[in-house]
């Protein structure tokens, strides 16, 4: 009788990991294991995802069959419809999906020819393909598609010709084609050419297609050592005399590939090749990825190189995981890149286990990401709980070989081995970088700080990445900035500009909105003065300056035609309060640096005291704010963006009124005095304004004097709100304007 036990679901601090391989019922299988997943997503509809892998019924048994399972909804509920063919031998289960939707499995069938048991050399190595149309539901199409072992394909996505083509690249050991292990299919997959030599031979090897759909190959030289590492370069599938390998470059990973260790018997990962096809920047990049056994007394690290010239030259490796521990395994190191170029990396990694080297049993699946082509990467953030590597291994003593992702631009897609649930299990995980999908030039947790200029005293903007209607199917992603700067003749005021979020644009053009100082309603509180452009900047190597951000502003009258053909801006365009502000045709172009590293833990970077927040009784009023690390406490910057007020004589705060009856723009800026705002109910802040100025960010010019507005408590509330006392008592209760784009609600 087949036993059963409750299928895994695993929630780490937010990453929720679900089990793949249940049973039709929907259990987990009990003393059965699972290893080696590969994953298809849909691109056209991604709720579609289809998982095979290696299916032992039996630990105790060498026999595995090609294990499949399918989801509707994202990866939240599997339906396993059993092996493509039971009671046949199958190995290596390699999944993708074409521009179309339609999903690809390949497996490795060995059939026993000569009487000996285990997987001989002899024997009949041979990859067989079948199709799905429908998410992987059904599958259909059995070809035979030659191959060997540990064969890895890729689609070609493109709009070319070759559309649909499938190419794929196999080991020199389980191959009954030796030395040949390249083939190719030119009609969707429904027949495969005859397979021919690579230069070099790689193995462990995976494939990538460039933008011009050339073919690149990487992976440890077939007949030489684990430090013997090439990439090989096709011409394009198009060409008549198709494939010539006209490139072959030995690549410098820092070290060697490695097998054994932590996983006895099996590779420590493969060699993972990308391509980014972005229209960034970083379109054409070539990168390499694998878990290295760098020289030294560290067993495994996961390394990185990248090329910006189709792989003919290779930057120094970067070291990806930056524990400090010598004696931690990073294996299964895993890479995909996303269509708008962000760069994901996966791996396992025993940095929690405290044990010795060899004596490690505990690993964690850890992730990090890359929006600029690699220069640099996230923060490593660990995405499932510890599991014991070692539980539940079938006769054949290894978790598999590998673990997959797909990425896409909301996150990475990802099929992994863990054993939370007693034995070796598939587990499907959605690891997103960011709550709601944001522009690769501006994501929120590397862009959102403040930015200022050290020769420009008390001036800068706060940048903020927000999501509007959260919780709605049409929530988008905006800019949304406060400028606290002079008027022209040096009178301390304030800008507001907002603007939808472009998906690529490595620049966005904003409105300017000043205080009209009518605050009868928010439209007329706020009217248009000009528009700003803020954009990335480069350095002479064309790569992203990860510390400065441009913010050209155009108040000029053409600007204020331009609005006014445009004829969107409603009521907040009024041209003659454009023309009589204090900026009238004014033109600046300035470079901001962060005045505060923006990257912070997620607990840090997604806590109540770094939104914005606004009174709700009050009109075009509220604060920004920027958690920060001193002294290893949590601290913040902050500044409210308001208008000059005093204390009538029952100490209510009442506006002070310019001789046209408006409210006078005034900005205060708070600093934490004592206290952590993440850790602690209430902190202390000294508050100060500036007493005049030199005018809209003039270089060089002398800092201005500082009125001191004495001290501040603020005091969580509950998880939307806070209270803020001041030391002669008044309080004003504030409340979460919007959530940002990174953390969401």
């Amino acid at each position: 009788m087949l036993k059963t036990s409750e299928k895994g679901i695993e929630n780490y601090h937010g990453y929720i990991s679900y089990q793949v391989n249940l049973t039709s019922q929907g259990e987990n299988r009990l003393y059965d294991a699972a290893n080696e997943p590969s994953l298809a997503v849909n691109p056209l509809n991604p709720m579609q995802i289809a998982i095979g892998w290696r299916q032992f019924d039996n630990i105790n048994s060498d026999f595995r069959q090609a294990g499949v399972a399918y989801s509707t909804d994202g990866g939240q509920s599997w339906h396993n419809n059993g092996p493509l063919e039971p009671g046949i031998f199958r190995s290596d289960p390699v999944l993708s999906a074409d521009a179309d939707g339609t999903f690809f499995y390949q497996s490795l069938q060995v059939i026993d020819d000569n009487g000996f048991p285990g997987i001989q050399d002899n024997d009949t190595f041979q990859v067989d393909q079948w199709r799905s149309d429908n998410g992987g539901r059904h599958w259909y199409d059995k070809t035979n598609a030659l191959g060997g072992d540990k064969s890895w394909f890729v689609i070609d996505t493109s709009q070319e010709p070759s559309r649909g083509n499938i190419y794929a690249a196999w080991n020199l050991a389980g191959n009954n084609y030796y030395p040949r292990s390249f083939n190719y299919s030119v009609d969707n997959g429904h027949s495969f050419t005859t397979p021919v030599e690579i230069p070099q031979s790689p193995v462990y090897s995976t494939l990538a297609m460039g933008p011009n759909n050339e073919i690149y190959i990487a992976g440890v030289y077939g007949d030489g050592d684990f430090d013997d590492l090439y990439l090989v370069k096709s011409n394009q599938p198009t060409s008549p005399l198709f494939p010539v390998f006209n490139q072959v470059t030995s690549i410098d990973m820092g070290g060697k590939m490695a097998v054994g260790g932590i996983n006895p018997v099996g590779l420590l990962g493969q060699m993972w090749v990308a391509v980014d096809k972005s229209e960034r920047h970083t379109r054409g990049r070539v990168y390499v990825l694998s878990s290295i056994d760098v020289q030294g007394p560290d067993p495994l690290d996961i390394q990185f190189i990248m090329s910006q010239d189709g792989g003919v030259h290779f930057s120094s490796p970067k070291r990806i995981n930056t524990d400090e521990n010598i004696t931690n395994w990073q294996w299964f190191g895993t890479m995909g890149v996303a269509p708008n170029g962000r760069i994901d990396v996966i791996w396992l990694d025993t940095r929690e286990d405290n044990r010795i080297m060899y004596d490690k049993i505990l690993s964690q699946l850890f992730y990090s990401y890359s929006y600029d082509g690699g220069v640099t990467f996230s923060e490593n953030q660990a995405i499932s709980a510890p599991f014991y590597h070692g539980l539940g291994y079938p006769v054949q003593r290894k978790m598999g070989d590998y673990i997959d992702v797909v990425s896409d631009n909301k996150g990475a897609h990802i099929a992994y081995t863990a054993t939370f649930n007693g034995g070796q299990d598939v587990y499907y995980l959605h690891a997103k970088p960011a709550a709601y999908e944001e522009n690769p030039y501006f994501p929120g947790q590397f862009t959102d700080t403040l930015w200022h200029h050290p020769n420009v005293p008390r001036q800068g903007v706060f940048s903020r990445t927000l999501v509007v209607f959260p919780d709605n199917p049409n929530s988008h992603v905006i800019h949304y900035e406060t400028v606290f700067t002079e008027t022209p003749a040096g009178q301390p005021t304030w800008f507001v500009m907002e603007q939808k979020q472009a998906a690529t644009a490595d620049e966005v053009v904003l409105p300017v909105l000043h205080p009209t100082g009518d605050l009868t309603n928010h439209q007329s509180a706020l009217a248009l003065i000009g528009q700003a452009t803020k954009k990335r900047v480069y350095d002479d190597k064309g790569e992203l300056v990860a510390d400065k951000m441009i913010y050209a502003f155009d108040m000029t009258e053409s600007v204020l035609q331009e609005m006014i053909a445009d004829g969107g801006y409603g009521d907040y365009l009024d041209p003659d309060f454009y023309r009589n502000s204090d900026f009238y045709n004014t033109e600046k172009s300035i470079v901001l640096d962060q005045l505060i590293t923006s990257e912070q833990p997620r607990e840090t970077a997604c806590d109540l005291r770094g939104l914005p927040m606004f009174n709700p009784d009050e009109v075009a009023e509220g604060r920004v704010s920027v958690i920060f690390n001193r002294q290893q406490l949590n601290q913040t910057f902050e500044a409210d963006f308001s208008y000059e007020k005093y204390l009538d004589d029952n100490g209510i705060p009442q506006y002070v009124l310019n001789q046209a009856g408006r409210a006078i723009p005034q900005w205060w800026v708070y600093e934490t005095m004592s206290g952590d705002v993440v850790k602690d109910q209430s902190t202390e802040h000294i508050r100060y304004r500036s007493a005049g100025g030199n005018g809209f960010f003039v270089l060089g010019a002398p800092d201005p004097e500082l009125i001191s507005g004495g001290t501040q408590t603020v005091s969580r509330i509950n998880e939307t709100s806070v209270l803020t006392t001041t030391e002669n008592g008044t309080e004003e209760l504030l409340t979460v304007l919007a959530y940002n784009s990174y953390c969401g609600r």
